[in-house]
C-alpha cells in the first residue's frame, strides 16, 4: 500500500539591483586636444551594497565608433572610490565622427552590478585650431 502526500516548495529569490539615482556629467563638452582639460563628476548614486567603484573609459582612437565603448574595448583613464570631481585631458575624436570621443562611466556596487552612464565629448586636434588662428593673424582684413 502506497500513500500519497501532496507538497508545496516556495522559493524566494533576491537578486542584486545596480547602483541608481545619480547623474554624471562632463564639462565642457567640446574642446582642444593637448589644450582642454575636461572635469568629469558623478553625484547621488545609491545602493546597499557599499562600497561603490567608478571607472572611465573613453574610446579608443584605433576602434570603430560602431561600437559602444566598454572596459572591454575602451581606454581606462579613471578607477576610484569617488568622482567627485576627475580631471582628465583627452585624445582627438576621428574627423569621420566630427572629433567626437566617447567616455563611459561605469558605476559599480561591492558584488559587481553596474550601471553605466555614456557621454559624448568633441575634442578637436590642436593642429586644426592652430591652422585657423594662424589663418585670423595672417588674413589682411
Amino acid at each position: 500500500m502506497f500513500l500519497v502526500s501532496q507538497g508545496l516548495a516556495e522559493y524566494n529569490l533576491v537578486t542584486n539591483i545596480p547602483p541608481k539615482g545619480g547623474s554624471c556629467d562632463v564639462t565642457p563638452k567640446t574642446g582642444e586636444e593637448l589644450d582642454t582639460i575636461f572635469t568629469f563628476s558623478c553625484s547621488g548614486w545609491q545602493d546597499e551594497h557599499q562600497p561603490l567603484t567608478y571607472e572611465m573609459f573613453y574610446s579608443h582612437p584605433n576602434k570603430s565608433e560602431e561600437y559602444p565603448v566598454s572596459p572591454l574595448n575602451g581606454v581606462l583613464f579613471f578607477f576610484g572610490p569617488s568622482l567627485d570631481s576627475h580631471r582628465a585631458i583627452l585624445p582627438t575624436g576621428k574627423k569621420e565622427n566630427n572629433y567626437s570621443v566617447n567616455v563611459t562611466i561605469v558605476i559599480r556596487d561591492a558584488y559587481g552590478e553596474y550601471v553605466d552612464k555614456k557621454l559624448r565629448i568633441q575634442v578637436k586636434p590642436a593642429f586644426l585650431i592652430l591652422r585657423k588662428k594662424e589663418a585670423r593673424i595672417s588674413d589682411p582684413k
